[in-house]
C-alpha cells in the first residue's frame, strides 16, 4: 500500500497521520457518490495517502513539486502524480 511509501521515505509520524485522516475523508466523500459514476477509488486513496509525500524532504510551500518527483522517481502513473 502507498502507506508503505510514506514510512519508506521517513515521513514524520504528524505528516503519516495526518494523511490517514485525509484517506478516511477522501472515503467517506467518496461513499457520498453516485454508484453509476466512474470513480476509481484507487486513484482517491492514492491521493489521499500521497498527497503530502514531498513533506518527507521539505515543510515549506514546494513540497508539492518535490513529492511529484519522489512519485515520478517510484514509478506512479502520471494521473497519481498529478
Amino acid at each position: 500500500m502507498d502507506l508503505n511509501v510514506l514510512e519508506d521515505l521517513k515521513c514524520s509520524p504528524y505528516v503519516i497521520e495526518h494523511s490517514e485522516a485525509v484517506l478516511k475523508k477522501a472515503l467517506h466523500i467518496s461513499s457520498k457518490f453516485d454508484a453509476n459514476m466512474d470513480l476509481d477509488l484507487d486513484q482517491v486513496k492514492s491521493g489521499a495517502i500521497l498527497h503530502d509525500v514531498g513533506r518527507s524532504r521539505t515543510a515549506g510551500i514546494r513540497h508539492a513539486v518535490v513529492g511529484a518527483l519522489i512519485l515520478k522517481h517510484h514509478g506512479y502513473p502520471r494521473k497519481i502524480i498529478k
